[in-house]
């Protein structure tokens, strides 16, 4: 990367008073420091912050051209397959203390919020485990309902995975590990 001073930061945030700020008060503040050409995600209030920190401190970093050739290879599963994947990924998480490591987190007094923003996994089950503390039976419906809840959820979110990959044409897509060798 490549780094570039900017003038005239007019006003000074501290990291405190920026995270205080809306999203639409931190997009007008990114605005006023004529750093535009930047490209992040204008709705991630965190990438945000970080930019406005950096041009006040008046380093801005832009990219730098690669002196090599990137070769990015995917492997598009047939959906079947992927959900396959998964829907075995989540079996064997629960089959390895899945509910027990969650359980204990709670009981350990971790915070909540934490446990959200570690994964879509640990928020399901976080959820379910507080909404039915006293329920003891794995095989139960409403366990049965949030492990299919859980799958459901991650299949969306490897969609979305999916979907965001595709925009950058330099990816080449293959069916399967033999085809990329």
């Amino acid at each position: 990367l490549e780094k570039s001073k900017i003038q005239n930061p007019d006003v000074k945030y501290s990291r405190k008073e920026l995270e205080k700020k809306s999203l639409e008060q931190l997009q007008s503040i990114f605005a006023k420091l004529k750093i535009a050409k930047l490209k992040i995600d204008l709705n991630n209030p965190h990438r945000l912050i970080r930019a406005i920190e950096r041009a006040q401190s008046g380093e801005v970093v832009t990219k730098k051209k690669p002196d090599f050739t990137v070769l990015q290879i995917a492997i598009d599963l047939p959906r079947e397959e992927l959900y396959s994947r998964i829907d075995q990924r989540v079996e064997k998480w629960f089959k390895q203390g899945f509910v027990a490591e969650v359980g204990g987190l709670l009981n350990r007094g971790v915070d909540l919020k934490w446990l959200e923003k570690i994964g879509l996994e640990y928020r399901i089950l976080t959820k379910y485990l507080l909404e039915n503390p006293k329920l003891k039976i794995q095989m139960s419906n409403k366990f049965l309902a949030m492990k299919q809840e859980m799958k459901f959820a991650i299949h969306a979110y490897a969609r979305r995975q999916l979907t965001w990959f595709r925009r950058f044409p330099e990816i080449k897509w293959c069916r399967d590990l033999k085809s990329a060798e």
